[in-house]
């Protein structure tokens, strides 16, 4: 149903239109038979225009171990490669929007040339897979703008695929409720503790309304009691963080927004993220929502 829909996008395409579409997805790579438009398309498929051939996280050794600065995307745009550094970020998510939009630069006539000279001017957004420095030489995964099981699935295999010092780092998940998952919300969000555990989180920190389903999942999947902290909320939870913090740790926060009056009230991570900052003064600038009432 929701393919369907989305297909009515390309049936109501101009034939002197493009189309550009997601070659990794067989339900949407069959909507080109939809309309007789011109196609361009994105993935990591060999056949892809603007094919991803490799992801990785540019990381830096410090006194405290590795730390990330930034997202390398190494792409064959109409068979020319073309690596693209992205700083102050992390995340495949961002590897697959920056094919898509080079995608439609193809289909504006733009050459490999100029796609990847207008990539490079990209500035991160406030709260979607951002990288900030934390108190005590930290590093901090700042996606708290909203969630969903996929999207946190994938921020939690970004904070594994970190090539961390285990002597002296350690990798640490706070997680909201992920919001209108409807009668299968408590299961996915056990599931969510499950991969996190898998993946080799070292501490997991809660809050919300599914609490107890992490809970149940982190159990399940073998986490020590004493690596996992439910809170009360967000205010609770990033000082709780701070008593387990070391130097060099990576801190990972997520979760779904939500108004605070509405039931269950919203988390809101981003608050989370501004106590942990190394420079809280920033927060205007690099944190989502910062106005003061929804940080406060």
């Amino acid at each position: 149903a929701v393919a369907n829909e989305k297909a009515t996008l390309v049936r109501a395409t101009a034939l002197d239109w493009a189309i550009v579409l997601n070659a990794d997805d067989s339900r949407v790579i069959a909507m080109r038979h939809e309309r007789p438009a011109h196609v361009v398309t994105f993935g990591t498929t060999e056949a892809a225009d603007v094919q991803i051939l490799k992801v990785s996280l540019r990381c830096e050794r410090t006194a405290t171990g590795m730390h990330p600065v930034g997202l390398e995307v190494r792409a064959a745009i109409l068979h020319q490669v073309h690596t693209v550094y992205f700083p102050g970020v992390f995340g495949r998510s961002l590897a697959f929007a920056f094919a898509a939009a080079a995608a439609a630069g193809l289909a504006f006539d733009l050459t490999a040339e100029e796609i990847v000279a207008a990539a490079v001017q990209y500035e991160p957004l406030p709260g979607r897979v951002r990288l900030i420095p934390g108190i005590k030489g930290t590093t901090l995964f700042d996606d708290s703008y909203n969630a969903s099981p996929v999207a946190v699935l994938a921020a939690l295999r970004d904070l594994a695929s970190v090539p961390a010092d285990p002597a002296i780092q350690r990798k640490i998940a706070c997680l909201g409720e992920m919001r209108e998952l409807g009668e299968q919300s408590a299961l996915l969000h056990e599931r969510i503790a499950q991969e996190a555990v898998r993946l080799g989180i070292d501490h997991l920190f809660v809050a919300g309304a599914q609490a107890d389903a992490y809970a149940r999942g982190a159990k399940l999947a073998g986490l020590p009691a004493s690596r996992f902290h439910a809170c009360a909320d967000t205010a609770e939870l990033g000082l709780a963080v701070q008593e387990v913090l070391r130097p060099g740790d990576l801190v990972l926060a997520k979760a779904s927004e939500g108004p605070l009056r509405t039931p269950p009230p919203g988390v809101r991570f981003e608050r989370v993220i501004k106590e942990l900052m190394a420079d809280p003064a920033h927060a205007p600038d690099l944190l989502c929502r910062p106005d003061p009432t929804w940080l406060a």
